[in-house]
């Protein structure tokens, strides 16, 4: 039966007042159709070209009655009998169509097929009453349309809302062609200058990708200011008005831009044929000017042949960016995710009654891409329900809600499927009843659990169900490599209460907490009092309330490892599809993009297996996996105005859910999955409340990656190349972390360097049918990225080696001059490191502006810097004699490195939070920038101690850094109570150099600081304070595992 709905028809030229809602019947499907319920539909200049033009002026493709519109979001409500790509429900983007079978469509871009013209501008009719349809195959400026399946872009598994379909709507046609135009056609890169004359949506789009592609200079032409001074912002290098310069001006003004010599590129949306030939003339020797605005049909272009001829340059046409619009649009959807398409910048929205005004401002130039938005009115579903048989949506939630079906036929076999389901509900139900009896009936109920499950709906069920909140899969459809009866096995248990179980732990010298030994050192070594001991167990019961955070403990916020059947059922539980993809695309480029040891694309196509399984079908551990990286996610994810802890709230969710999955396999069983399990719970500790557990899993790991051969390249070779490839990257960040891990904690490496004979990474294996996951270039960035840190990790565990002496906790046999020789040695293969890096990862001094721009790049050059001074800040120990003027000068580098390092948090931070920072995430941040006021705060002691000349100009120039530390970390996270205690801290150690000099003592600190300076022994210097954040973040901040009594033996002068 055919579907009643409303359209904007064109009955004549806008201007004559002759474009109106209408109520429209629409034919029924063909076997290639597909009928579309519109969220939104962008306006285009094409859509005035073709619909404000009279009949009689010439234009081809202009013939009313007829609906336009060609940027179409929204929803399928029902296909043709032949149509394979969308199915009811799916959200999608419209884009131009093609007939698929021309030489152009089989070989090349469709948007050149030699049929677009017919099929595309001219249409065909759809609705009844002669008005025409079916314009770039999708007439979207109606609430309803039947549209060519081959304009059709399925986005359902992207995850998008249904405000996201409005703002995205004019992806698929202007947007795609300006981007697309400098990606697909022009190749744009850095070596290039572009000019873009047209600053609409076509022409912004292909600035922002210019800008995007790094290229030289980026020159946009209007003659609007506005639209100029938002080129500008969106990454125009140059703006030219070219409202009041003749053409040779113009030219002139873009060759000054661009070397004197001409634009590489140049792209024209104007089709002004003489600002065409400007840019002809504009365009240096073998440049490229592409015609992207379509001109009126007497508009031509004059050239001199022989001069076009010797320059070698090139013009020609492009349609449509040559889009392959299923891959591109997509690609575009990540870019504005990333936050590097800014859509919204160029979008305006009009409800659909308003349409008048939004041609208007199209035509006027107020706005740039103006958005039609199909909102729903009263009475509408009355209306709706006349669409005989078709599926209808309700509000904006996904998928199809109910059916307006006269008569309900079921198949012969669907009963019994009920049957099979039912048994199967009940066998688990039994089972779970067994287990509750054998293993709950004896234990004390607890007031508060420590599994904080999502909602969702109640298992079992062998279907997933989808709700706003998440979805639930059935526990027994998740391959388990255990069988029934070892899972029943583990819920054996006694109900037994257990005490913590607390023990002393080792901190070596690399440590922070090696560090403030010898900082404490320093101190009574000028004040004249005895020196601190090393860690001792706590003493008595009456300071136990303020020690015990002091030390390392068996008890964990995360809780214990739940590994029963039950709780892997509660563990099947999934977040919504978008809150899923969009943690999962924050990691990949994250973590995973620092990190690159998993195969992005294999594991996206494990993810879109998995959705299109229903959720009923995965890889245990594969789901742990998954679970990690959204733990990953959420703990680093500082957007909307989360703080720390509601971040970790969240994460802990899903760690725990992981651990229920996989944490009683790791125990017994090697694989390379359980190895990236391992390596992911130890990234995700290492920023949590309980970073101390990241070394106990990480001996764990490195044990299972040995016997797994991941340190040898001879194991493995039979394997596919990108599964080798993993298993390297997987050994290189093992190596990294255990470096890290050694350093940070002042223990022995578990991998020394020696042993580290694999080949650095290599590019990934690309199939040809591989669509998901980063572009190559991000991929080869994220591949050389993770070589240049394996090779400074390296250095770092030479350091180790040669200058801690392992961390084995002996002393060392090295006289003065040799350790000061190592120190140099190092130094100078750091130097080498440095020097060699490839050009974009090149070193960010604190001064460089670009520490302000968050970008992929940017970010990790400011972490590769980061990285690099903390290296450079070298051995902590202060033994060395002050009086040799070569110790003083490889002490005061590593004041200058420490300085750096605080610059560029001043740099970051200074003028305010900072919602996503181009140093990382908080925790590492916090890690380098205190440790480097730790190591300026013994450049100070160094100084008064060493009775130099400028000693006063030293500490005075200490005294600024430290509150330039304070003032940084004080915008890193102001919600957060352990920066709070660390800000705290670095501000008081300002003030603490004010007590005693060698030669004299000055004035006690100001009030400010009475909190610290009227403790007693135990909380000297404040250190029992920050120690009482109970944060577990210690092993990085120097505090939280030191005995209190450390400090007995010192307290303030009188």
């Amino acid at each position: 039966m055919a579907c009643k709905s409303e359209a904007l028809v064109a009955r004549g030229p806008f201007s004559e007042g002759k474009w109106a809602l209408e109520p429209v019947t629409l034919r029924e499907l063909r076997d290639d159709e597909v009928l579309v319920e519109m969220v939104a539909s962008g306006i285009c200049h094409t859509d005035l070209h073709c619909g404000n033009t009279a009949v009689d002026a010439g234009v081809p493709g202009v013939y009313y009655p007829r609906v336009l519109g060609h940027e179409g979001s929204g929803y399928v409500v029902k296909t043709g009998s032949a149509v394979e790509n969308v199915r009811a429900g799916d959200a999608v983007l419209l884009s131009f169509s093609y007939c698929g079978n021309c030489y152009v469509c089989k070989s090349g871009p469709p948007s050149h097929c030699i049929n677009f013209f017919d099929i595309n501008f001219m249409g065909e009719p759809v609705f009844e009453g002669g008005i025409g349809g079916r314009f770039f195959g999708q007439s979207s400026l109606a609430r309803h349309s039947v549209v060519s399946d081959k304009c059709v872009v399925n986005v359902a598994g992207l995850g998008l809302t249904k405000d996201d379909l409005k703002l995205l709507a004019p992806l698929g046609c202007g947007l795609q062609t300006g981007s697309g135009t400098v990606i697909n056609v022009a190749k744009a890169g850095p070596d290039d200058y572009v000019t873009v004359a047209g600053m609409g949506g076509v022409g912004l789009a292909a600035v922002i990708a210019a800008k995007n592609r790094k290229c030289k200079a980026v020159i946009g032409l209007d003659r609007v200011d506005s639209r100029l001074t938002l080129a500008k912002s969106l990454g125009a290098t140059h703006v030219i008005n070219t409202s009041n310069l003749a053409m040779d001006e113009i030219v002139a003004k873009i060759k000054e831009a661009s070397e004197g010599l001409g634009s590489t590129i140049s792209i024209d949306t104007t089709a002004f044929p003489a600002l065409v030939s400007a840019q002809v003339d504009a365009t240096r020797y073998m440049g490229k000017v592409i015609q992207v605005g379509t001109g009126m049909p007497n508009a031509n272009l004059a050239l001199h042949m022989q001069t076009f001829m010797v320059s070698g340059k090139q013009y020609f046409g492009a349609v449509q960016g040559h889009s392959k619009t299923s891959e591109y649009i997509p690609q575009m959807i990540q870019w504005w995710r990333d936050g590097d398409f800014p859509i919204e910048k160029l979008v305006t929205f009009f409800d659909h009654q308003d349409y008048a005004r939004a041609l208007e401002v199209m035509g006027s130039g107020e706005a740039i891409k103006p958005v039609i938005v199909w909102k729903r009115q009263m009475g509408e579903r009355g209306r709706e329900q006349e669409i005989s048989g078709l599926p209808q949506r309700q509000g904006s939630s996904a998928g199809v809600m109910s059916s307006f079906v006269s008569a309900c036929h079921l198949r012969k076999d669907y009963v019994s499927d009920l049957e099979q389901r039912l048994k199967k509900v009940e066998h688990l139900l039994q089972r779970h009843d067994d287990l509750l009896t054998g293993h709950l009936s004896a234990c004390t109920p607890v007031e508060q659990s420590s599994y904080h499950p999502l909602h969702g709906v109640s298992l079992p069920s062998r279907e997933a169900h989808h709700s706003n909140d998440g979805i639930e899969i059935d526990a027994s459809v998740i391959d388990s490599e255990e069988s029934e009866s070892e899972a029943e096995a583990r819920t054996d248990g006694l109900a037994i209460t257990f005490v913590d179980e607390r023990a002393a732990a080792y901190f070596g010298e690399s440590s922070n907490i090696g560090f403030v030994r010898y900082l404490l050192g320093a101190v009574s070594a000028i004040w004249g009092v005895k020196q601190p001991e090393g860690p001792q167990l706590s003493k008595g019961d009456n300071t136990e309330g303020k020690r015990r955070a002091m030390l390392s403990s068996e008890h964990s916020p995360l809780g214990a490892l739940p590994t029963t059947p039950q709780s892997l059922a509660t563990s099947s539980r999934l977040p919504a599809v978008s809150d899923m993809e969009t943690m999962i695309n924050r990691y990949f480029n994250t973590m995973g993009l620092l990190f690159p040891f998993l195969h992005e694309s294999t594991f996206r196509q494990t993810y879109e297996a998995f959705k299109a399984s229903g959720f009923n079908k995965v890889r245990q551990t594969w789901l742990g996996e998954l679970n990690l990286i959204f733990a990953i996610a959420s703990n680093i994810n500082r957007k909307q105005g989360k703080t720390s802890k509601q971040c970790f709230q969240e994460s802990l969710v899903y760690y725990r859910r992981a651990m229920s999955l996989c944490g009683a396999s790791c125990l017994r069983s090697v694989s390379l999955d359980i190895v990236q399990f391992l390596l992911l719970q130890a990234l995700y500790l290492q920023g949590t409340p309980q970073a101390g557990e990241a070394w106990s899993v990480h001996g764990l790991l490195v044990r299972s990656a040995v016997a797994l051969g991941l340190h040898s390249d001879k194991v493995g070779r039979q394997l596919d190349e990108n599964v080798q490839e993993m298993r390297n990257r997987t050994w290189h960040t093992i190596y990294c972390l255990d470096t890290v891990l050694s350093a940070t904690f002042g223990r022995p490496c578990a991998i020394p360097p020696a042993h580290m004979t694999v080949r650095l990474p290599q590019p990934w294996h690309v199939p040809e049918t591989a669509q998901l996951g980063n572009t190559p270039e991000v991929a080869q960035i994220a591949t050389d990225f993770l070589s240049i840190s394996v090779q400074l990790y390296q250095i770092m565990g030479l350091s180790i080696e040669a200058q801690y002496n392992g961390n084995i906790g002996t002393e060392q046999n090295e006289d003065e001059v040799s350790m000061l020789q190592t120190a140099s040695t190092l130094r100078q293969k750091l130097r080498r490191w440095a020097e060699t890096l490839p050009p974009e990862f090149s070193l960010l001094p604190s001064s460089s502006p670009d520490l302000k721009h968050s970008s992929r790049m940017n970010k990790l050059r400011a972490i590769t810097t980061v990285r690099y001074l903390s290296k450079i800040n070298g051995r902590h120990d202060a033994e060395l004699p002050y009086t040799t003027q070569l110790a003083m000068a490889e002490a005061f580098e590593c004041l200058s490195s420490a300085e750096e390092t605080i610059g560029m948090a001043a740099s970051v931070f200074g003028g305010g939070p900072v919602e996503d920072s181009n140093l990382g995430v908080w925790f590492f941040t916090l890690y380098y920038v205190f440790t480097a006021a730790l190591m300026v705060c013994g450049g100070m002691l160094c100084a008064r101690h060493s009775h130099r000349l400028n000693a006063q100009t030293v500490v005075a120039e200490g005294r600024a850094n430290l509150v330039k530390a304070a003032d940084a970390l004080e915008n890193l996270d102001n919600s957060n109570p352990l920066v709070k205690r660390c800000v705290t801290y670095i501000r008081y150690l300002s003030q603490l150099q004010d007590y005693r000099s060698d030669s004299d003592l000055s004035e006690p600190p100001s009030d400010d600081a009475n909190a610290f300076t009227q403790m007693e022994g135990l909380d000297f210097m404040g250190m029992v304070d920050l120690l009482d954040d109970h944060s577990g973040l210690g092993p990085y901040l120097a505090a939280e595992l030191f005995d209190s009594s450390t400090f007995d033996s010192l307290a303030l002068p009188p």
